[in-house]
């Protein structure tokens, strides 16, 4: 990630830069709700004022031993040949979370569980 300008509160928006080897790639975002600690859920899309936004839900639940994070993304239909891809780009976000957690050993993280909810759902257009 080179650029991460976030304005985190109900309709604040985000915008999220990550270098990739064929070039940056820029997502822009909105929050719709944040419940801290335990959800947060906002529409992200690679256009600035993009109506066919995907939409994001992260819950959190604490366990005995550990935490559960479920992430369910709705796709927007005109990106569903990028369906695989999403998944494996949200792998790589939660193992990277995994890491950084680990390092900060600031709670004992013996496991984040990363839970797609089902196949990404493809969101029709309004």
């Amino acid at each position: 990630m080179i650029r991460a300008d976030i304005d985190p509160k109900v309709g604040g928006h985000f915008l999220v830069i990550d270098r990739r080897p064929t070039g940056d790639a820029v997502h822009y975002g909105v929050f719709l709700e944040l419940r801290r600690p335990r959800r947060m859920v906002f529409c992200f899309s690679a256009a600035e004022h993009d109506h066919n936004a995907d939409r994001i839900q992260i819950d959190i639940e604490p366990l005995a031993e550990g935490t559960r994070l479920t992430l369910s993304h709705e796709m927007c239909s005109e990106w569903g040949q990028f369906e695989e891809q999403t998944r494996q780009g949200w792998v790589h976000v939660m193992q990277g979370l995994e890491r950084e957690l680990d390092a900060m050993q600031v709670v004992s993280v013996p496991e984040i569980v990363a839970q797609v909810a089902g196949e990404p759902s493809k969101a029709s257009a309004p």
